[in-house]
């Protein structure tokens, strides 16, 4: 997987309360990227709880929040609000920014307008995050092929929940797509009562699950692929090269 910070990453499921927030925490802890969630509806936001365990993380406004927690154009038609999706890319920040959309891929934001639509004119890296328990297969394979079916720049996928190789092998078979990284959920206990409000735990997760180790030169081109980065080893075939991906140290 190659990260390129002049689009922006964004991160969504395939279900709500997947974990998109908890896993989108530890890719800000560890990149140190923005943080920007277009859409919200029902509260407490995740805006909110972005900053309250990641104080110190930029971050970028909502454009809209909505008193329900529906899908946007359901939560817009209650709150009397009429959705100006062109406006909603157009102000969607690009550089070093991670994106969180509600819900899956397929969830209507306005008129002909769902996530898809959205995470594709903003030229998106993608990510799904998917629970790694009974059910997720066919969750998880609709959402890659829907994501086949596009141009969409689809990396992988992010499964959620403790560990069970035979659904990421089949993941991985059957949808054609990468597991990137295998987290444990929030509700972990020792997780959950760990974590607080200190970023330390969020970046130490991130080293953990996403990568191995870090480049001694913070100008070095780096790549994240299948939870190693590697230094200065990019096949001339691969389109982005990352520069200053991540902070010199992560501690």
């Amino acid at each position: 997987m190659i990260l390129n910070p002049n689009k922006p990453l964004f991160i969504t499921g395939t279900d709500t309360d997947i974990g998109k927030t908890f896993v989108s925490s530890i890719l800000i802890a560890g990149l140190g990227w923005n943080y920007f969630k277009p859409i919200q509806s029902g509260n407490p936001s995740d805006l909110s709880w972005i900053q309250s365990h990641l104080p110190e993380a930029k971050t970028t406004p909502s454009l809209y929040h909505f008193s329900e927690p529906k899908s946007p154009n359901q939560a817009a038609e209650i709150d009397g609000v009429k959705i100006n999706y062109s406006s909603i890319i157009s102000k969607t920040p690009r550089l070093r920014t991670l994106v969180e959309g509600a819900g899956g891929l397929m969830v209507p934001i306005c008129d002909d307008k769902t996530f898809l639509n959205y995470a594709i004119d903003i030229e998106a890296q993608i990510i799904v995050v998917a629970s790694s328990k009974l059910g997720t297969l066919n969750h998880s394979i609709l959402t890659a092929l829907a994501l086949k079916n596009t141009q969409a720049n689809f990396l992988g996928f992010v499964l959620n929940g403790p560990s069970h190789p035979e659904n990421k092998r089949d993941i991985e078979l059957y949808s054609k797509a990468k597991v990137i990284a295998e987290v444990p959920n929030l509700d972990n206990y020792d997780i959950k009562n760990k974590l607080g409000s200190n970023d330390r735990q969020l970046k130490q997760l991130f080293k953990t699950y996403f990568c191995l180790k870090y480049p001694k030169d913070k100008d070095s081109e780096i790549m994240i692929l299948n939870n190693k980065i590697i230094n200065n080893n990019i096949p001339n075939n691969m389109p982005y090269i990352t520069k200053q991906l991540l902070p010199k140290e992560i501690s």
